[in-house]
């Protein structure tokens, strides 16, 4: 096993990539079928795109080492749903709050990640891994500030996740 890999707080941190994957595909997609209005579901699919993406990319990186941590998975998408069928019901602007909330959870594992393979052949990846984390705080900031490219930093990562 990579010596990246070793440490149990590795593993806890992989985990938990793969628990917000999980959870914020599900949500964004609940989120997606859910919406009122042609731009607030153009938001969420663009959201929850990035969230399919980075996910398979992380899958497709534990696979590789070969680490499992599908219960995690499960998890984050079980959570998902309800929060997700639930956002509808928020104001807009609350509903930016949450998800800016629950993506500042997880990034400081992100960033751990980054800081740990930094160097590696999977440096780029994880610093994609925290890019999109960011990405969906300014999309929340630029939404509350009332901008018409709120969605910018989302769609410029959309089709491009390095390999891990």
């Amino acid at each position: 096993m990579n010596s990246n890999l070793q440490s149990r707080a590795a593993r806890k941190d992989l985990a938990l990539l793969v628990e917000s994957e999980g959870l914020g595909q599900q949500l964004f997609a609940t989120a997606e079928r859910l919406a009122s209005g042609q731009r607030r579901r153009e938001a969420w699919s663009a959201l929850h795109e990035l969230e399919r993406q980075t996910r398979t990319g992380v899958l497709q990186f534990l696979h590789a080492r070969e680490l499992h941590v599908s219960y995690r998975d499960q998890l984050g998408r079980g959570v998902g749903l309800p929060g997700g069928a639930g956002l509808p019901v928020l104001p807009w602007a609350m509903q930016m709050r949450f998800v800016a909330g629950g993506t500042r959870r997880y990034l400081p594992v992100f960033r751990r990640l980054a800081t740990r393979f930094a160097g590696s052949d999977s440096s780029d990846f994880f610093d994609y891994v925290v890019a999109h984390e960011l990405a969906i705080v300014e999309f929340t900031r630029r939404e509350l500030d009332h901008r018409d490219d709120s969605l910018q930093p989302v769609r410029e990562l959309l089709g491009r996740v390095p390999g891990g």
